[in-house]
This record gives structure tokens, sequence and C-alpha cells, in this order.
């Protein structure tokens, strides 16, 4: 969990927790101070390590089975703080993306050290794929790139039409990437070819995205106030309108049975997207705080927002 609060002389500092599954509780396993006023968290889908930020310019690491550093602070050179880049955990592997404007940096979690460089100008955003086999970079003027990790080869130059390129998913089994830029368009590319499956003209502004586990359905937030499934084949609206007061983000529970959006006074909503209806689950948090983003384990029983 990321939240603010106010240390004893005033000061803003930042906080960021983990915690069991919604539905139990939840119950808070540990907590840690960050630098950052957006604390950025990811946690790696076996549940072994968790990724924050911590002291400014550095990236922390810590084993989630005993909640201790996995190795030392790893500094993180380059980083633009105006733009909250969001760091990612290679799947399968003890390995850390770091991303800043210039290229995204991958470490060793387990030692710190250095392993690759992978530049790219005006960088917003990197994400892996299910296995860690592929990355996909994505930055300024639509700019997108499908790197294949284990020979480092370029597979596809991709390009988003309309803005940068804020969100990449993949789909679990790594056939599509869908992409959002914070403009009116959710674009979806098939990565056997190359190619633009289709391109879906959105209400409002959307910067975020997210497959289903199944690989069926595609969940976009549409800032500020709602978020909405389509069918990730054919782009057409599978469920109604779900509003959120100051919606900053919406993920599906591992079993793909519900949708968790994100939002306004320490609030998460749990959705049913065949019908729209939800549960609100108010957190622990002064009512001013605001909730960005919930990331699962793959057994669904760890959830950090």
């Amino acid at each position: 969990l990321g939240d603010v609060y106010k240390r004893q002389d005033e000061e803003l500092a930042h906080r960021v927790r983990i915690g069991t599954h919604l539905r139990n509780g939840p119950r808070v396993l540990g907590q840690w101070l960050s630098a950052n006023v957006e604390p950025r968290v990811v946690l790696s889908g076996d549940g072994a390590f968790l990724a924050m930020d911590g002291r400014a310019g550095e990236m922390r690491v810590i084993r989630a089975s005993d909640l201790k550093p996995a190795c030392p602070p790893i500094a993180v050179t380059g980083v633009d703080k105006s733009i909250p880049r969001l760091p990612r955990l290679r799947p399968g592997r003890a390995e850390l993306l770091t991303v800043g404007p210039d290229g995204a940096i991958l470490w060793n979690v387990r030692t710190g050290g250095f392993v690759r460089e992978f530049p790219f100008p005006a960088l917003f955003v990197a994400n892996f794929n299910q296995d860690g086999s592929l990355l996909a970079l994505g930055g300024g003027g639509g700019a997108i790139r499908v790197i294949d990790m284990e020979t480092g080869d370029t597979i596809h130059e991709l390009r988003k039409r309309d803005a940068n390129v804020k969100t990449l998913a993949f789909s679990p089994d790594g056939d599509l990437l869908c992409c959002a830029s914070g403009g009116r368009e959710l674009e979806t590319w098939n990565l056997e070819d190359g190619s633009l499956l289709h391109r879906i003209a959105l209400p409002s502004r959307t910067d975020k995205a997210a497959f289903s586990p199944d690989g069926r359905m595609i969940v976009t937030t549409s800032h500020p106030v709602s978020c909405r499934v389509w069918d990730a084949r054919t782009g057409e609206a599978v469920s109604p309108v779900m509003k959120h007061k100051m919606c900053w983000s919406a993920t599906f529970t591992p079993d793909g049975n519900h949708v968790v959006s994100c939002g306004l006074k320490s609030t998460a909503r749990i959705w049913n997207p065949a019908n729209g209806n939800s549960r609100t689950k108010s957190l622990v948090g002064a009512p001013e705080e605001m909730f960005m983003n919930a990331v699962f384990s793959h057994d669904g029983m760890m959830v950090g927002i």
C-alpha cells in the first residue's frame, strides 16, 4: 500500500506497505519509507520479491519470504522525477528493470549488480511478458520496441499514432500487446506479425490498460471517473461503464472474475464486470489520500496498493 502521512516536523513523508489479499482484511505485513510523493511498488509474479522506491535515487528490493533486503539499494541514475516511471521485476528471473528518460537498465536483485542496458530515447514505460522472454519499451512520439530478452534483438518496431506511450501490456500468452497513451484511443497489436489488431475509440483520456488472466478481456481506466472492460480480440465493450471518483487505475483479480479500481479517499472498489455492480473497500489511510494502483501476485494471496 502506498500512502502519504505527516511526520512530527510536518514535512511530508511517504510510506509503502505490503499486505494480504483484499478479501482477507487486509493485514499489513511490513512497511518502508519512500522519498517519492507517489511511491512506485512492483511485486514479482511469483511473490518472491517486492521492489519499491527508497531514498532519492535508489530502488529497494525486499524478499517477500522474510521482508528483508534481497540486495543493497540499487542506485538509479538519470531519472526524471517529474515523470514517475514504474520499474519492473522480470518474471522467472531475479532481475529488476529500472526505467529512465534515456533507456532501461537491468539489475541482478540478489547482488545489486548491473546486467544489461537498453538505450531508448524519451522512454516512458517498459513491461515484460508473462514469462520474461519479451520486453516492450514505449516512449515519446508513440515509439514502441519489442525485444527478445535472450538474444537482445528487436522483434518489432511499432508506433502509436496519437501521443506518447504511457502503458504497455502483454496478453498472458504473449501474442498481443495493447498500448494506451493518455489520449482517446487504445491500440492492440498482433505480435506474430506486428500488425495492428484493432483501435478502440474511447470517450475520454485513457492512459492505463490491463489484460484479464485468460487474455480474453482488457480493462481500461478513463481518468478521472471510470473504467470499462473490452473484448481483447474484437475491441467490443463487454461491460457497462464502472464509475469510481478519481479512478486512477484498474486491474483484474488473478481469477479474472472481478476488476479492482483504485481511487480517492483510500478506496479500492471490487467490480463484477458482467453487470457493473461493485463493493467498496476502505483501507487504512486519511480521507484525503488516493490509491494509485493495485498489483497482485499470481496466486492472488498478496496485493500491493
